[in-house]
């Protein structure tokens, strides 16, 4: 999926929770598949994370170093799972890159700008790709 597919889908469900708890159905894919493939898309957001700051090498400040490891938590009433990857930047260690709910919600960089946000969403695009036929 292209990054211009990527942003369209995530604008286009961004105006209330019940659209936000429709990403995962409008990617194509579950949560059980993002928890199966949380190796590929890690390297995968590394990997466009490196490439966006040789792009970006004296135009724009660098703002994400790497991503972190994945981290899976039950919510505090054990009604959700997520899965969260955080990124370490140059004035931050832990913003949010990509968020799983098995709610269907899927978040991406928070409080990223849409430039910063670029990496993020060419990585989860192309790891759709990747994983789609994987139906679990």
């Amino acid at each position: 999926m292209t990054y211009e597919e990527v942003l369209q889908i995530k604008n286009t469900t961004n105006e209330d929770d019940t659209l936000l708890k429709t990403r995962q159905k409008k990617f194509g894919i579950t949560f059980l598949q993002a928890e199966l493939n949380l190796g590929l898309l890690y390297d995968l957001l590394n990997k466009h994370i490196g490439i966006f700051n040789i792009e970006m090498m004296g135009k724009k400040a660098k703002y994400w170093l790497h991503v972190n490891e994945p981290k899976k938590y039950k919510s505090h009433c054990n009604t959700w799972n997520y899965i969260s990857i955080t990124g370490k930047g140059t004035y931050f260690n832990k913003r949010e890159a990509i968020t799983f709910c098995d709610s269907g919600y899927i978040g991406f960089c928070c409080e990223a700008d849409s430039k910063n946000e670029m990496p993020v969403l060419r990585a989860f695009g192309e790891w759709l790709e990747m994983i789609k036929g994987d139906k679990v």
